[in-house]
C-alpha cells in the first residue's frame, strides 16, 4: 500500500504555501499524483454579494485560478510528473467532499482558533466527517522542518485508531521510528486490556513490515494533554490517532480529544475516522 493521489486545499492564506510544499514533499517521496483544489468561496476578501454572475462571484473565481497557477506552477518547478488543479465555485467544506474520496490523502491546515471560537463545530471534525480518506492536519507555525521520521501512533484498540493506522502504513514505513502509545487510568483491568491491544496493533504492524516501540502510559493529565507531551518526550514529528463520530461527542469523548490535540499540535497529525 502507498499514496497514488494526494489533494490538497488552495486558498489565499499564507498556511497555503506550507500545504503546496508538504504535497510537493510527500508526492516526490510517493511519487503520488498531486491534485490542488481551490474552492473560490474560500477567497474572503472579495464581498459577498447575491447571485453566481455577479462581479464579486467573478472575482472569487479569478482569484481561485490564480491560486490553481500558483500551484501548478510549483508543481511543475518541483518535477511533479503528475498533477492537476481544479476550480470549483463551492465553499472549502463541499469541494473537498467532492474529490478527497477520488486521492488517497488529504492536506489541510490548524484551524484558527479564534475563528473557530465563533463555530459551533470544527471545519476539521467536519471535514473528517464527510471525507472516507485520512486528513494531515498541518500546524498553522512552519517551525517544525519536516513531518514522518518520528511518529507516535495514539492506540485505544478501537475501529477509528485501526482506520488510522492502516491509512498511516505508508508513512509508518518510511519512518525512522514509530511508537506506539497507548494511555490508561490506574486500574489493573484496564491496563492488562489495553496491554493485550497493544501486543496485537504491535503484532499486526510488524506483519506489515513496520517495527513499533510499544509504550503502555498512565494517563495523568487529560489524554490530549499526555499525547503531546509523550510526542515532545519522544521526539515525534507527526501524530496519527482516530477520530470519531458524533456519536462519540461531547466533553469527555473522544471528538473533544481530537479537537484539543488539533488546538495546541506544534507538529503534523493524521486523522482518520
Amino acid at each position: 500500500m502507498t499514496y497514488r493521489s494526494i489533494l490538497t486545499l488552495l486558498d489565499n492564506e499564507p498556511e497555503c504555501d506550507l500545504r503546496i510544499r508538504t504535497a510537493l514533499a510527500l508526492g516526490t517521496i510517493t511519487r503520488s499524483h498531486l491534485v490542488g483544489v481551490a474552492p473560490s468561496r474560500a477567497f474572503e476578501q472579495v464581498p459577498e454579494s447575491a447571485g453566481r454572475e455577479s462581479p464579486a462571484a467573478q472575482a472569487r473565481l479569478a482569484f481561485a485560478a490564480r491560486a490553481a497557477l500558483k500551484f501548478d506552477v510549483a508543481c511543475t518547478r518541483a518535477g511533479i510528473g503528475s498533477f492537476d488543479s481544479l476550480v470549483e465555485d463551492l465553499d472549502p467544506l463541499e469541494a473537498l467532499a467532492r474529490h478527497v474520496h477520488a486521492s488517497d490523502l488529504a492536506i489541510l491546515t490548524q484551524p484558527d482558533s479564534l475563528v473557530e471560537a465563533r463555530r459551533p463545530h470544527s471545519f476539521i471534525e467536519e471535514a473528517v466527517l464527510a471525507s472516507a480518506r485520512p486528513l494531515l492536519v498541518l500546524p498553522r507555525s512552519d517551525a517544525w522542518s519536516a513531518c514522518g521520521r518520528a511518529i507516535l501512533v495514539a492506540w485505544d484498540g478501537s475501529r477509528e485508531a485501526m482506520r488510522a493506522i492502516v491509512d498511516a502504513l505508508p508513512m509508518l514505513r518510511l519512518a525512522h521510528d514509530v511508537h506506539l502509545v497507548g494511555w490508561h487510568r490506574d486500574s489493573p483491568a484496564e491496563r492488562d486490556r489495553l496491554s493485550s491491544r497493544l501486543a496485537s496493533a504491535w503484532s499486526w504492524l510488524k506483519r506489515h513490515d513496520v517495527s513499533a516501540l510499544v509504550h503502555l502510559e498512565t494517563c495523568e493529565a487529560d489524554v490530549a494533554t499526555s499525547m503531546l507531551m509523550r510526542a515532545a518526550d519522544l521526539g515525534c514529528d507527526m501524530i496519527v490517532m482516530g477520530a470519531y463520530g458524533p456519536s462519540r461527542l461531547g466533553e469527555h469523548g473522544a471528538v473533544s480529544v481530537s479537537r484539543r490535540v488539533l488546538a495546541a499540535a506544534t507538529v503534523p497529525v493524521m486523522l482518520s475516522h
